[in-house]
């Protein structure tokens, strides 16, 4: 039988929350309406399995995915450093406010996963990271979104590091083609 009770109302939002949640296999959901807050706080996501946070993630301080997968359904402020781990996967909402980590890591030996749900703008990326670092190949599926056929939909831009390898995953229900493009400032 599986938990269906709540219990992120019961975390802390005191400053410097050391957040570290492990969903063992399981497909977890926190649902309140004040979502992860914590001045300083940091999250880390152990486990097998999916954490996802609905409601908006407000703590400041670093994200890192140890296993498994982390998904931000709700919006995700403030620029604390998030580390993707290597075979793990980071799914981002579009909120309209793009996510902006100061650092993004992408794997450190290995590949990771991004995935993009509710895409739909030609001119935001719904990940936008100030530094981006990636050892492996990033695979980037899109998961839901409203495209329109020959448009281009921006998913990552970042303002300092390399690109990184790139290929494409899971379309659901859609066709099409991923490039990358380094703007250069002249």
């Amino acid at each position: 039988m599986n938990n269906t009770f709540d219990y992120s109302s019961r975390f802390s939002s005191a400053a410097n929350q050391a957040f570290s949640i492990d969903t063992a296999g399981q497909n977890v959901t926190f649902t309140n309406s004040t979502g992860l807050a914590s001045s300083g706080g940091t999250l880390t996501k152990i486990g097998s399995g999916t954490l996802t946070l609905a409601g908006p993630s407000t703590y400041s301080g670093l994200t890192t995915i140890r296993a498994g997968k982390l998904v931000f359904q709700g919006s995700k402020s403030g620029s604390g450093d998030i580390t993707v781990g290597d075979s793990t996967a980071l799914g981002v909402t579009s909120t309209g406010t793009p996510m902006a980590p100061g650092t993004l890591t992408l794997g450190t030996s290995g590949g990771v996963t991004l995935e993009f749900n509710d895409v739909t703008s030609t001119t935001t990326a719904p990940l936008a990271a100030g530094t981006l670092s990636s050892a492996g190949t990033v695979t980037f599926n899109i998961s839901s979104g409203t495209l329109t056929p020959g448009q281009s939909y921006p998913l990552l831009s970042w303002t300092s590091g390399s690109a990184p390898e790139v290929s494409l995953g899971i379309l659901n229900g859609f066709v099409g083609d991923l490039s990358t493009t380094v703007a250069v400032g002249i």
